[in-house]
């Protein structure tokens, strides 16, 4: 017999693969780091929107134009958060819109970290 378990789990039932294809979109390793180095426990949709449209912009959150932060901010809430609150990386609160590190965020964390030299190498910077 195996030591080996039959499935590949981070945290509860969340797979290393669930975890990895939620790591797949730039937007989406940004909107961890950004979770994981807040000094807050908790974010709002809004300012995760408005720093991840910054970057992705290279402007300061305050020069952003509405159509600039409402792209981000609608993809972020539609299809993103709820994503890495499946993968158990955030939890995300739709009713209230805000954001707080999940049981994986550490895991995702560590993960990024890693592969971050090889997607510069791939891409540019701007891929993060």
């Amino acid at each position: 017999m195996s030591d080996v378990p039959a499935h590949d789990s981070i945290v509860g039932s969340t797979s290393l693969s669930a975890l990895y294809g939620a790591l797949q979109s730039s937007r989406r390793r940004r909107a961890i780091l950004y979770v994981r180095n807040t000094a807050t426990d908790t974010v709002t949709a809004r300012v995760l929107g408005k720093q991840i449209a910054s970057l992705e912009h290279d402007t300061m959150p305050e020069n952003l134009s509405n159509e600039q932060y409402h792209r981000v901010y609608s993809n972020l809430t539609q299809y993103h958060l709820p994503e890495l609150d499946e993968a158990g990386i955030v939890i995300y609160n739709r009713a209230g819109q805000t954001v707080e590190p999940g049981p994986n965020l550490l895991a995702a964390t560590i993960a990024i970290e890693i592969m971050l030299p090889i997607i510069r190498q791939l891409f540019d910077s701007t891929h993060i």
